[in-house]
């Protein structure tokens, strides 16, 4: 009996080592902690991080990526990656997805510690990458883009799931942004037609000192509009919206007709001089501004009577 009983606890272990290996084909168990680095911004954000950046300062350095490693069930050595720029992954982006960013050109940013760089010792680690941008070297007008991949770590591997990256960089000018919009509102080829005020715009850059204005909440998805009451429900002005230019003292220097100056049914868009038309700096600011819808051949010399005040009330 003693025999026997002996000889079925030694065979436990082996009938156990033998269930473990047939339920673990990955060799996940077996394995002692593989080291896996990767650019944690894509677990964080997916394939694309944004950057919204305004004009000012002209030089201005980035956090760009955070990169990590891990290794969970053993310490590493110091780790030697390297990465390198694949402006690729920004063509294959806008392919798939009918997008249009520009590839950051090359005379408009620096990577101040290279693109190699080392992780410290131990069981997990980050090293923050960075990018310098001259933004005198950028189109406002313009999206960009600039793809990163990870190529090769001296210890470990690379994660396949966070090897590389699209970084996208809008420069807005220091218009841009959310408004609340009240003031005075007047149709002169109807007097039912009276104003919807507040209502909300954004300020969106279209060059270093232009913004196209959009309704940011009536329209599904913002569009240049303007909202008002008919007496009986809401309407707006077909093809009618504005774009404002701003001169180098944040004056209002011109609106004109987001669809065409004057657009398919002859409506335009003039700033009317009596007004301050200026962007005023602040907490919050605010952009004082009188215009006009015109429509000749509706009425002259000018249809929709316009006084408004546009507050800030913060980032896009």
């Amino acid at each position: 009996m003693k025999l026997r009983s002996l000889l079925l606890i030694a065979l436990v272990p082996a009938l156990l080592t033998s269930c473990l290996k047939s339920k673990d084909s990955l060799g996940v168990i077996a394995d002692d902690g593989s080291i896996s680095s990767g650019i944690f911004d894509r677990f964080y954000y997916g394939q694309t991080k944004s950057f919204a950046l305004l004009g000012s300062p002209a030089i201005e350095t980035l956090d760009l990526l955070d990169m990590r490693y891990s290794a969970p069930r053993k310490k590493a050595g110091k780790i030697h990656a390297v990465l390198a720029v694949d402006n690729s992954l920004v063509t294959a982006y806008n392919t798939a997805n009918g997008s249009s960013f520009v590839a950051l050109p090359t005379n408009a940013y620096t990577l101040p510690g290279g693109l190699e760089f080392d992780f410290d010792p131990g069981n997990e680690g980050r090293y923050t990458f960075k990018m310098t941008l001259n933004k005198n070297n950028l189109n406002l007008q313009n999206a960009y883009a600039i793809g990163f991949k990870l190529v090769s770590v001296s210890e470990g591997v690379v994660d396949q799931l966070q090897k590389d990256i699209i970084v996208t960089i809008l420069v807005k000018n220091k218009f841009d942004g959310n408004y609340e919009i009240d003031g005075s509102f007047l149709d002169a080829s109807n007097a039912a037609f009276v104003s919807a005020y507040p209502l909300e715009w954004q300020l969106v850059t279209t060059g270093p000192t232009q913004c196209k204005v959009q309704d940011a909440v009536n329209f599904g998805t913002p569009t240049p509009a303007y909202l008002f009451w008919t007496g009986t429900g809401y309407s707006y002005y077909g093809s009618f919206g504005l774009v404002i230019n701003f001169d180098a003292s944040d004056n209002v220097a011109s609106v004109v007709n987001f669809y065409g100056q004057p657009s398919g049914n002859g409506r335009s868009a003039n700033l009317d001089p009596s007004g301050v038309n200026k962007f005023i700096a602040g907490s919050p600011a605010v952009i004082k501004i009188k215009y006009w819808m015109d429509q000749p051949s509706v009425v002259t010399p000018h249809r929709a009577y316009f006084d408004e005040t546009w507050t800030y009330l913060g980032p896009r």
